[in-house]
């Protein structure tokens, strides 16, 4: 009270919130005098907690941080929500149990990978690889020295973690052991099952979610193998349509005892200038396209350019159309026969 003093923005006769003057200068007070509390109003004052990252302010951070590029925000967003590391609340994107112990286990495990200056030094080596600076397998190199020995650890030892998914419990009883049902999540969304599993295998579909085999069985359905019209020239077992990292195939249905495979090839509505047998669409290496017979190899026909229904008005064989031109050509060289075609008239003939 020494030092107080009164400044002049401090309005002596200040209106309270119902609009009665009051005098805010401090009254005469007197040395060991008992004042009489004539309110306690008890209050809270907390610190409040950052806000919830929304996608605009996770981009900001993630640009600050130099991880990623303009290109991989979306990317970035969409897998934490797919995999359901994050939800969407209103515009807050708030971390699941899945996403918390996920990012638990990899701090314990991987600290290094995890790391912000991890993800942008590594975004500038990869920039450097770009422009020629540096080698790409000098770069993997340095980072497998030290990722293999945590992967190794982390094989061991991730399994021997505290680290577990909260259990949400349902009001539906098993039948067949009489323990309240949990919630988990399958291939094909939520269900009900058995808290005693292994030795209690049951399982529900809940309330608001499609029976997990009914959904099973249209996706059966809709990938029922479609089965050739030839045999496996192995074991003569079915020959059944499967998809690989290069496209479709026919397999033998006795695999893994058979491993017969061929390619799935479409046709050509041009006969085979040699044999008259059926022209095949097929792929080579860097999925190169080329045309050959289906008699191969009774029938050696092979062409890089696309055998046409048109006729050579020279000498009557098949015109092809060049690889890569608008160009009509006659592959016999003693004719030579060549015609510039137009882009749009080969583009409607599927060309």
């Amino acid at each position: 009270m020494a030092v107080y003093e009164e400044s002049e923005d401090e309005q002596p006769d200040a209106a309270d919130a119902h609009g009665e003057q009051r005098d805010l200068r401090l009254p005469d007070l007197q040395e060991g005098q008992t004042l009489e509390a004539s309110s306690v109003v008890p209050q809270s004052h907390l610190t409040e907690p950052p806000a919830r990252y929304t996608e605009a302010s996770l981009i900001k951070f993630l640009d600050e941080k130099g991880i990623g590029r303009p290109s991989t925000y979306n990317t970035i967003i969409t897998t934490i929500v797919s995999r359901n590391y994050v939800t969407r609340d209103g515009k807050s994107l708030v971390p699941t149990p899945l996403g918390e112990v996920t990012t638990q286990l990899m701090k314990k495990n991987f600290p290094d990978i995890v790391d912000y200056a991890f993800t942008a030094q590594m975004e500038t080596e990869l920039d450097e690889i770009e422009e020629g600076n540096a080698e790409m397998v000098a770069v993997l190199d340095k980072f497998w020295q030290g990722f293999s020995r945590e992967l190794e650890n982390a094989e061991v030892t991730i399994g021997a973690g505290d680290f577990r998914l909260p259990v949400e419990e349902t009001d539906i009883i098993c039948e067949k052991c009489g323990a309240k049902m949990v919630v988990k999540n399958g291939r094909y969304g939520k269900f009900a099952a058995c808290p005693n599993y292994p030795t209690c295998k049951n399982t529900k579909p809940l309330e608001g979610e499609r029976p997990t085999e009914a959904v099973a069985a249209e996706k059966i359905e809709k990938k029922a193998p479609v089965v050739a019209d030839f045999k496996c020239e192995l074991c003569g077992g079915d020959m059944v349509q499967r998809t690989g990292r290069f496209g479709s195939f026919f397999a033998c249905v006795n695999y893994p005892t058979c491993t017969f495979t061929k390619q799935k090839n479409k046709e050509l509505d041009v006969p085979c200038p040699k044999c008259g047998g059926k022209v095949l669409i097929k792929s080579g290496r860097n999925k190169t396209v080329f045309y050959s017979c289906e008699r191969y190899p009774e029938c050696d026909f092979s062409s890089w350019d696309m055998p046409t229904a048109e006729s050579c008005p020279d000498c009557g064989k098949l015109l092809f159309r060049k690889k890569g031109k608008a160009l009509l050509v006659c592959h016999d060289k003693a004719c030579g026969y060549r015609r510039e075609v137009e882009e749009s008239a080969a583009a409607e003939k599927g060309e």
